[in-house]
């Protein structure tokens, strides 16, 4: 051992570490929790159910306990989900028809698409990992509402085997300090409403599929992400 070494490690070097780690926490959280916290939520049907405790406080309490241990076991199902993916199952698929399907999934009120999307852009890829790419940036557009409404563009092409779809949002952008960390694993500004591993699972992904994705952003002025993913 070199012990007088410095190991340096490049920013998603430290991150696939850290994705590492997560999973290995994940392994241990689902094995030595989820008993107890099947437990806590019978408990909490029981006094609910069962023996219907009368009175307004005990019943918010308990509807408290029994909320509290679903968003717990959701987080450990969670963190399993996102960091888990050991491989990819690719077959031939259209990329612009998951994309499309995306679009109209994500589509109301507040939210609409301006597509740029030839035909034919296909990629031997895993589709189900595609889609959750590119469902993660849409969700994360949403998220980055305003005003009244937000407009996601995509723009799709394929050259020389590599396939670039750059999404643009009209949202309220990121500053300096939050895109640097926007693909960290556990990064979020959305405090305890989210587990920040979104983008940071779609970089992993795309990264997977042989491409990569990167942002800019500034302010009030939306944000740009760039997906890349090999063809082969």
């Amino acid at each position: 051992m070199d012990n007088g070494k410095e190991i340096c490690l490049t920013r998603e070097e430290l991150n696939a570490k850290k994705m590492e780690v997560l999973a290995r926490f994940a392994a241990i959280a689902s094995h030595d929790l989820k008993n107890p916290l099947a437990g806590l939520k019978n408990i909490a049907y029981y006094f609910t159910k069962a023996i219907k405790i009368e009175g307004e406080t005990p019943n918010k309490m308990l509807k408290m306990l029994s909320d509290t241990v679903d968003r717990m076991d959701a987080m450990i199902v969670s963190i399993l989900d996102s960091t888990r993916v050991k491989q990819l199952h690719k077959l031939p698929c259209d990329i612009g028809v998951i994309i499309n399907a995306l679009a109209d999934k994500f589509k109301n009120d507040k939210v609409s698409f301006k597509l740029n999307i030839p035909a034919g852009v296909t990629a031997n890829a895993d589709p189900d990992r595609i889609k959750q790419v590119f469902s993660e940036i849409f969700s994360n557009a949403e998220d980055a509402i305003s005003g009244e409404s937000v407009e996601i563009s995509v723009s799709l092409s394929a050259q020389n085997g590599i396939i670039t779809a750059v999404i643009t949002d009209n949202g309220t952008g990121m500053n300096e300090e939050t895109l640097s960390n926007a693909f960290d694993p556990m990064f979020s500004t959305k405090a305890a409403k989210s587990l920040g591993m979104g983008l940071a699972v779609a970089k992993q992904l795309a990264i997977m599929h042989g491409g990569n994705i990167t942002a800019t952003s500034k302010p009030s002025q939306g944000s740009v992400f760039t997906v890349t993913l090999s063809q082969n």
